[in-house]
C-alpha cells in the first residue's frame, strides 16, 4: 500500500531525534495499527509547508492508495501560498484516491471543498477528551463515543457539502467527517503520544499561548488511555475501500 504524507508542518525540535518527523509519527501509527500489513505500507512524503511541488494532475496521484494531511501550528485560513496549494492538491485528490486528514489537516480538507474554519470561540481543547457522538462506519465498534489527543483552537464551523459530520462534542461540533472512499478525517491527534502532548502544552503555557489553569488540567490528562490505534486502523480501512 503506498501512501502520501503531505506535512504541514514539523514537530518540536526537542522531540526530533526521538520520534522523527510527522511522516515518522503517522508510519509509526498506521503500522502499530496493524502489524499483518507494516512492511507492505510505503510512505512518500511531501512537505507542503515547505512549498515542495505536490501532485497537479490525477495520473500523479495513481501510484498512491491514498493520501494523508498532517496537522500544523499555522491556521487553515490564513492567506499563504503554501495553504493555497494544499487546497488545490484537495480538490484534485478528492474522488481520485482516498483522503485522511488529521487537526489542520481535517480544517484544511473540509475548506478546500466548501466549508468554513474559525477560531473557537470557546478556547482551547487539549489532551485526551471524549466525542459525545461518534458513528463512523470505518469504527463500528467504537459507536457513540471516541477518545483522542487533542491540540487546537480552531475548528471547522461549517461541513462541506459531501461528507458527514460523525463526531462532535460540547466543544467542536464537527469532530470528524466521512464520506465512503473519499474521505475520512478527525480534529484529534491520534498519532500523538503523552511524552508530545506534554511538552506541547508547556511550551504554549510558557509562551502565554494557553492559560496556565487549562494548560495544567490538560497535562495531567495528557496520559489518560485513548484510541488512537483505533483511528489508525480506520485510515487502513479508508484506504481499502
Amino acid at each position: 500500500m503506498k501512501i502520501a504524507i503531505l506535512e504541514c508542518d514539523e514537530p518540536l525540535e526537542e522531540l526530533q531525534s526521538e520520534y522523527g518527523q510527522y511522516t515518522d509519527y503517522f508510519a509509526r501509527l498506521l503500522r502499530a495499527a496493524n502489524p499483518s500489513v507494516a512492511d507492505k505500507l510505503v510512505f512518500t512524503t511531501f512537505k507542503a509547508y515547505k512549498g515542495e511541488p505536490l501532485p497537479t494532475s490525477t495520473r500523479q496521484l495513481e501510484e498512491f492508495d491514498g493520501c494523508l494531511l498532517t496537522g500544523s501550528k499555522t491556521s487553515a485560513y490564513e492567506p499563504v501560498e503554501w495553504i493555497k496549494a494544499l487546497e488545490d492538491f484537495v480538490r484534485l485528490a478528492y474522488g481520485e484516491i482516498p483522503i485522511a486528514a488529521i487537526c489542520f489537516g481535517h480544517q484544511v480538507v473540509a475548506q478546500a471543498l466548501g466549508g468554513s474554519v474559525a477560531k473557537n470561540p470557546k478556547g482551547w481543547e487539549i489532551a485526551v477528551t471524549a466525542l459525545d457522538t461518534f458513528d463512523c462506519p470505518l469504527m463500528p465498534e467504537y459507536q457513540g463515543t471516541l477518545r483522542l489527543q487533542q491540540m487546537h483552537q480552531d475548528i471547522v464551523t461549517i461541513a462541506p457539502p459531501g461528507p458527514r459530520v460523525v463526531g462532535s462534542n460540547a466543544i467542536c461540533d464537527i469532530q470528524a467527517l466521512y464520506e465512503p472512499k473519499r474521505l475520512f478525517s478527525v480534529q484529534g491527534h491520534p498519532e500523538f503520544n503523552e511524552k508530545t502532548v506534554k511538552l506541547l502544552v508547556e511550551k504554549r503555557v510558557a509562551q502565554g499561548i494557553v492559560p496556565e489553569a487549562y494548560g495544567k488540567d490538560a497535562w495531567n490528562r495528557a496520559g489518560d488511555e485513548h484510541d488512537g490505534l483505533a483511528v489508525g486502523r480506520a485510515i487502513l480501512r479508508l484506504f481499502k475501500e
